[in-house]
C-alpha cells in the first residue's frame, strides 16, 4: 500500500487508523477533524505540537490564485457572492447566482489597498478610470499570499489601510476620484462609491444628504431579499469655503480638491519665502457664490457629491439629453440625461438617479385642456426628497412643442440591441418623441388613453376632486389613473365595489355634479368628487 502501509499502527480501529493517516498526510491538526480525534488518534502527538501545524488553508494557499466565496462590495444593496480569481492578465469575479463577470485588466490596475472590514477582509482595487472595485470576504491568512501576487503579477503593492474603530461620528472627509472617505483621527472610518449615490440635496444651511440608488442585485429564485438596505446619510458640514479648498473641474465648476495620490496631506504650496507650515493669505480668503454671498462648505459639499457622482456613472455621453421639461410631481424643471441603463434628472436643487429596471410603468395621456400632454412613469421604488417618497413621475408637455435630435448610439447597436425599438434620429412632437425613446430604451409600453371611453365634452379623463386636491380622472382599458397629485393608480381587478352618491333625483336635482367611491380589495378606498353630470 506505500505510504498508507507505512504508518499502519496495531490496536487501532479501521476508522482510528484511516483518520491518523489522513493526519499525517495533510498535517490536519487535531481540532480541524470532524472527528475530533485527540493526541491518541494521532499516535500520540502532543497537542501543542498538534497546534503549531499549519492548517490546510496555510498550505493551499501557497499556490492558490481563486477565492470561493468573495462579495462584491461596490454596490448598494445586498451585497452578490461569487469566485475571486487572480492570473497575469487581470483579475475576475463571477457572481454565484446570475454568472455574471466582473474582470479588472491588470494594465489598468493603479493600486491595491488591504483593510478589515465587518464581513473579513476587503481587497480594494483602483482602476484607472477612477473606478473603484471592493472585494471583501478574504481571510487574514490571504494577506502575504496578496502580496506576493500584486508584485508578481501587477507590479503593484497591497498597502495596509489602519481603520478607526472609536465609532466617532466626527471627523473630516476626503474625496479621491469616485469615491468618499470619512476619516476619524487620520483613520479611515468608512467609504462611500459615489457611483451609487441617486440624490444629494442641502437641508437647511449645514446639512447634507445623500440618497443612494436602488439595488439592482437580483434575489435568489424564489427569495426575497432580507437584507437592509442603506438608502440615506446625512453628514453636517459647518463653515465656509476658503479659496485653499477649491479646486476646478474641466467644465469650471468649483469642487473639494482631491486628497493626494501619495496619501500626504493637502498643503498649501510655497513660492515667496513664507515660512514652512504658514498658510498664505489669499488661501484663506472666503469664496463667494454666482449670488455674491459666501459660499457655505455644505454647498460646495453637495456640488462636490454631484460632479463624482457623475465622474463615475456616466461613462462617455448621454445617448440623448432632453432639456428643462416640466414636472408637475414633484414639481420643477429637470434636464434628463437618459444613458444605456439609467436615467439622470438634474434639476436646481435635486438630483436624481433612476435605474431603468426600476420603472414599472408609462403612460401617455392627453389633457382636457386640449393644450397639454402628460406623461406619467411609475417607479418602484420610488424617488425621495427628505422623508417625501415619489412613486410617479409626472412631465407635462405643450401639444404644439417640437423637437428635433440624434441619438448618441452606433449603427451597430441601433441593429442589434435596439433593432426596432430605437431610430438614429426623431422629429416631432416632444410629448411624442421623450415617450418614444423611454420606450425603446426601459423596454416598457407606453399605455395610451383607452378608445372606449368618451365624456361628454369628447375628453378622455375627467376633472375631478381628489380629497382637497384637484385631480383628473382618466378610465383606461384595464386599469384607472388620477394625475397629478398624488398620482393614483389601480387595475380593475383591483375593486372590490363602486359606489356613486349624489346622483338622486328630487332635492339635489340642482346638483350640477356627483362623486364616485371605489373600494378595493385591500381595503383602501378612493373617492372622486365634484365630477360634473
Amino acid at each position: 500500500m506505500g505510504r498508507w502501509a507505512d504508518g499502519w499502527m496495531e490496536g487501532q480501529t479501521y476508522t482510528e487508523q484511516i483518520c491518523r493517516l489522513v493526519h499525517q498526510c495533510v498535517h490536519l491538526p487535531a481540532w480541524r477533524c470532524r472527528r475530533r480525534c485527540g493526541p491518541a488518534q494521532m499516535g500520540q502527538r502532543s497537542s501543542n505540537e498538534a497546534r503549531a501545524l499549519p492548517t490546510t488553508q496555510h498550505l493551499a494557499m501557497s499556490g492558490k490564485k481563486d477565492f470561493d466565496g468573495i462579495f462584491l462590495g461596490t454596490t448598494n444593496g445586498p451585497q452578490a457572492v461569487g469566485l475571486f480569481k487572480l492570473s497575469a492578465a487581470g483579475v475576475g469575479w463571477k457572481n454565484q447566482a446570475t454568472g455574471e463577470i466582473t474582470t479588472i485588466p491588470a494594465a489598468d490596475i493603479k493600486e491595491l489597498k488591504w483593510l478589515r472590514v465587518a464581513r473579513g477582509h476587503r481587497l480594494r482595487i483602483g482602476h484607472n478610470n477612477s473606478s473603484v472595485y471592493m472585494f471583501d470576504g478574504f481571510s487574514k491568512e490571504a494577506y502575504d499570499h496578496l502580496v506576493s501576487i500584486g508584485k508578481e503579477f501587477y507590479g503593484k503593492a497591497l498597502d495596509p489601510v489602519d481603520v478607526s474603530i472609536k465609532g466617532y461620528n466626527w471627523g473630516t472627509v476626503d474625496f479621491q476620484s469616485s469615491t468618499l472617505s470619512f476619516n476619524v483621527a487620520k483613520k479611515l472610518a468608512f467609504e462611500v462609491p459615489l457611483t451609487q449615490v441617486a440624490n444629494t440635496a442641502v437641508g437647511g444651511k449645514n446639512e447634507v444628504s445623500i440618497e443612494f440608488a436602488p439595488t439592482s442585485a437580483p434575489s435568489a429564485p424564489g427569495r426575497r431579499a432580507q437584507e437592509d438596505t442603506l438608502v440615506e446619510i446625512r453628514f453636517f458640514v459647518p463653515g465656509m469655503v476658503t479659496a485653499g479648498q477649491v479646486d476646478e473641474d474641466d467644465e469650471g465648476r468649483r469642487q473639494f480638491k482631491d486628497k493626494k495620490e501619495d496619501g500626504d496631506d493637502d498643503t498649501i504650496e510655497l513660492t515667496d519665502g513664507r515660512e514652512e507650515g504658514e498658510i498664505p493669505h489669499e488661501a484663506q480668503q472666503v469664496v463667494y457664490g454666482d449670488d455674491g454671498e459666501a459660499l457655505t462648505a455644505a454647498a460646495l459639499f453637495c456640488e462636490t457629491i454631484k460632479q463624482k457622482a457623475d465622474m463615475g456613472t456616466i461613462q462617455g455621453e448621454a445617448i440623448v439629453s432632453f432639456s428643462e421639461l416640466l414636472c408637475v410631481t414633484p414639481r420643477g424643471r429637470f434636464v434628463v440625461d437618459m444613458h444605456e441603463t439609467f436615467l439622470r434628472l438634474r434639476g436646481k436643487s435635486h438630483d436624481y438617479k433612476i435605474l431603468y429596471t426600476s420603472i414599472k410603468r408609462m403612460f401617455l395621456l392627453p389633457k382636457p385642456d386640449d393644450l397639454h400632454y402628460v406623461f406619467v412613469i411609475g417607479l418602484d421604488p420610488p424617488v425621495r426628497q427628505g422623508q417625501t417618497r415619489y412613486p410617479y413621475l409626472v412631465f407635462q408637455f405643450g401639444r404644439e412643442d417640437e423637437i428635433e435630435i440624434d441619438l448618441s448610439l452606433s449603427n451597430e447597436l441601433l441593429e442589434t440591441k435596439y433593432a426596432g425599438r430605437l431610430q438614429k434620429s426623431y422629429d416631432g412632437p416632444l410629448y411624442e418623441v421623450v415617450s418614444d425613446v423611454f420606450k425603446g430604451l426601459t423596454g416598457r409600453n407606453v399605455t395610451k388613453e383607452s378608445l372606449q371611453y368618451r365624456s361628454a365634452h369628447g375628453q378622455t379623463g375627467l376633472k375631478a376632486s381628489q380629497k382637497a386636491n384637484e385631480a383628473i380622472l382618466y378610465p383606461l382599458d384595464k386599469s384607472f389613473l388620477s394625475i397629478p397629485k398624488p398620482p393614483i393608480f389601480f387595475a380593475f381587478s383591483e375593486i372590490a365595489a363602486v359606489t356613486f352618491a349624489r346622483v338622486s333625483s328630487g332635492s339635489s336635482s340642482s346638483t350640477k355634479t356627483f362623486e364616485v367611491r371605489f373600494s378595493l380589495n385591500s381595503g383602501v378606498e378612493y373617492t372622486f368628487s365634484s365630477i360634473s353630470r
